[in-house]
């Protein structure tokens, strides 16, 4: 049974801004090894680099990934699953349940939001301990994700 509670509130204890996130795909490809998922992609597998490389605003250097993965390490993240990313964000695990039928796909968020904290929410979610200053999870699109996720697996 997955703690959605605890992972939810880990997620949001390390927000990670879009492409860099890590430390967050590092922990998802744990989860589903863990669960037994059959065939996970991750890193240079999930992305199309010579796409991303137009990109505005998009810093998938060798010093920028090799950053991201340090931090991520220093976060929490396991060592090996963060360097099978390669630095690079985005997990896709596959389940073949070999019946016929139609194929689903479900495309989950993992970034959050640049934005300064404001004390005078009448919330704290993690605000005090969040080491990622000037970034925030604002806890919708996650928690859908892994209640999504956790009554799919």
């Amino acid at each position: 049974m997955i703690d959605t509670t605890a992972l939810r509130r880990e997620f949001h204890k390390y927000p990670e801004k879009g492409w860099t996130e890590v430390r967050t795909s590092a922990r998802i490809l744990e989860i589903l090894e863990g669960l037994g998922v059959p065939r996970i992609l991750c890193g240079r597998e999930v992305l199309d680099l010579d796409l991303l490389a137009a990109g505005p605003g998009i810093d998938l250097s060798e010093p920028a990934r090799h950053a991201n993965m340090e931090r991520a390490v220093a976060e929490g993240a396991g060592a090996s699953y963060v360097e099978r990313t390669e630095g690079y964000p985005g997990v896709i695990g596959i389940i073949d349940t070999g019946r016929p039928g139609p194929t689903y796909a479900f495309r989950f968020d993992i970034d959050c939001l640049v934005a300064k904290s404001n004390s005078t929410f009448d919330f704290n979610f993690f605000l005090h301990s969040i080491p990622s200053i000037g970034q925030m999870d604002f806890l919708i699109h996650s928690a859908i994700s892994l209640y999504l996720c956790s009554f799919l697996l």
